[in-house]
């Protein structure tokens, strides 16, 4: 059916799989192992639920790495987020998300490959209509990133995650941000939630695009060093604090 399982080395190879699952989660991973999606071809899922889902543990510590030549794409028409990870990395090959973030519990690091996620035309009751979506920590060091979103594009407000400090570095790639909300948005602050999460962008070519509001830090820090260029379109502000 274009999967093959390598128990030994926990390495799950997708090749040209175009899986309609409807109300079910296509792929469950357990969230206490390190895990590897291998993509070759083009892979699709479809679902009404999150296309790939964790399983519960007591330890949480996985992290899924996303490799290969490849591409994946996930839509989704629920409420859920595409995929819901512990931690994941991607680190080459192509993953598109429709209808819902991409999400980790913790950390979301991409090394490499292309990465885009449109939520504009998501179900209406839709939950997670960020891009991006880390309670942890977000870090982009290379690839491309393409977010066309409904909320924030790279959302980490740190509820059960305030380490690490730094929610988002990214010191490298190409990204490009359409939101309404901010393009990126660190930090929590609400009712009991008081939580500060900085920013540091060190070398990356940013886009915010049709966004209002490029960065914005509550109780947090906004790093931007000069081996940064970013682009706004007139009138928008680059950064804003609580």
């Amino acid at each position: 059916e274009g999967w093959k399982w390598d128990a030994t080395n926990s390495i799950l190879t997708l090749t040209g799989i175009n899986f309609n699952v409807n109300d079910e989660n296509a792929i469950v991973i357990p969230s206490d192992k390190d895990f590897t999606i291998n993509l070759v071809g083009e892979n699709k899922i479809s679902s009404n639920k999150k296309a790939i889902s964790r399983l519960g543990s007591s330890k949480n510590t996985g992290t899924v790495t996303i490799s290969g030549d490849g591409s994946l794409e996930l839509t989704v028409t629920g409420v859920d987020p595409a995929v819901e990870f512990v931690n994941l990395t991607i680190a080459s090959g192509k993953v598109k998300a429709v209808g819902g973030s991409i999400l980790a519990l913790e950390q979301i690091a991409i090394t490499g490959g292309e990465v885009t996620v449109d939520t504009v035309n998501a179900s209406p009751n839709a939950y997670y209509v960020d891009g991006l979506y880390a309670n942890g920590k977000v870090s982009i060091s290379a690839g491309e990133v393409n977010l066309t979103v409904s909320s924030a594009g790279i959302f980490v407000p740190g509820i059960g995650s305030e380490q690490p400090i730094v929610g988002v570095n990214i010191t490298g790639g190409k990204i490009n941000i359409s939101s309404p909300v901010a393009a990126i948005y660190a930090g929590y602050k609400y009712d009991s939630f008081d939580i500060a999460k900085n920013v540091i962008i060190d070398g990356s070519s940013i886009d915010f695009k049709d966004s209002n509001l490029g960065i914005y830090s509550a109780n947090g820090t906004i790093t931007i060093t000069k081996k940064t260029s970013i682009t706004a379109k007139k009138g928008a502000k680059i950064y804003g604090f609580n």
